[in-house]
């Protein structure tokens, strides 16, 4: 197990450590994986870049949105990995490109100078496969992680926009409530959702064509709360 990042602010150095050409790669190496696996039809390969949009902070969800009676979850927060979420079933054979893109997110995050306390990954199916359902909610992958100082705004801007802003042809700044901290997605070769705040990092990739990403979001909002968690103190 690695060794927590020190706490405090992040430092100009562990912000810069994000960038480099190195990190560049993470949308391409990660959208790579999944094509290889054949998740994603070859028509869905990346057309020229569209501008990425800013993780500024968001309104509130408007009244009409299910997540107000939530509670705001504010502090620590951990992950987990349940055996069903979404009406799919966590898949327990090896899969290459859940392996793949654990590598290059777990890179990412300690090339940042965070240090992983746990990470977790895994692939999800729905049990039976039904021409009623469509390709969105299966396959799923899934890469969550805790850090006991992650930098949402750093994370976000000097990592994940530009890396996955290179080959993206529709990215999404989400609401993140009842959380703290950022939301993003990106339709590249598969549509990669993100979170991040200061204690916990998470990726969902779904099979989503650019119809189909609006419907995502609700799928991506239920397995977050099944994965992330408020810490309360003893």
């Amino acid at each position: 197990m690695e060794t927590p990042a020190s706490g405090g602010e992040p430092t100009p150095r562990r912000r810069s450590a994000l960038t480099g050409a190195a990190l560049l790669a993470l949308g391409v190496v990660a959208g790579v994986a999944l094509s290889t696996a054949g998740l994603v039809p070859s028509a869905l390969r990346p057309k020229p870049a569209a501008p990425t949009a800013s993780p500024d902070a968001s309104p509130r969800p408007t009244m009409s949105d299910a997540r107000l009676s939530l509670p705001a979850v504010r502090g620590a927060t951990a992950v987990t990995l349940p055996a069903q979420v979404e009406g799919m079933t966590l898949r327990h054979e090896f899969d290459d490109a859940v392996e793949d893109n654990t590598a290059v997110f777990l890179r990412g995050l300690r090339n940042g100078g965070y240090g992983v306390t746990k990470s977790v990954s895994g692939l999800y199916v729905l049990p039976q496969a039904s021409s009623a359902q469509p390709p969105l909610t299966s396959p799923v992958t899934l890469f969550a992680a805790e850090s006991k100082d992650l930098d949402p705004d750093a994370i976000f801007k000097d990592w994940l926009m530009p890396s996955f802003g290179k080959a993206a042809r529709k990215s999404e700044t989400l609401n993140p409530w009842p959380y703290e901290g950022h939301t993003m997605c990106w339709l590249t070769t598969t549509y990669f959702c993100a979170w991040a705040n200061h204690t916990s990092f998470g990726v969902v990739s779904f099979n989503a064509t650019a119809e189909t990403t609006t419907r995502a979001h609700g799928h991506f909002a239920a397995i977050r709360a099944a994965v992330e968690r408020p810490v309360h103190p003893q």
